[in-house]
């Protein structure tokens, strides 16, 4: 988890400024859903830029109806 804050601090996404291929592959948002994030403002933000991305949304509806995610 430190180097993804670390990378996170740098850069808006895994690589880069846009979101891309890389941040798919992450899947960070489902990869910390359980966990404690105080300490990681940098994955703490990560998380919710992804979380209201559209596309984002509709997956997570299509995977989970009626399931809200939100993440802190």
């Amino acid at each position: 988890m430190a180097m993804i804050e670390q990378r996170l601090g740098q850069t808006p996404y895994f690589a880069g400024a846009e979101f891309s291929a890389a941040d798919v592959m992450m899947s960070l948002p489902r990869f910390v859903a359980s966990r404690d994030l105080a300490g990681l403002p940098n994955v703490q933000a990560y998380v919710a830029r992804i979380a209201q991305r559209p596309a984002y949304r509709r997956a997570s509806e299509k995977a989970e109806p009626g399931q809200v995610h939100t993440f802190s």
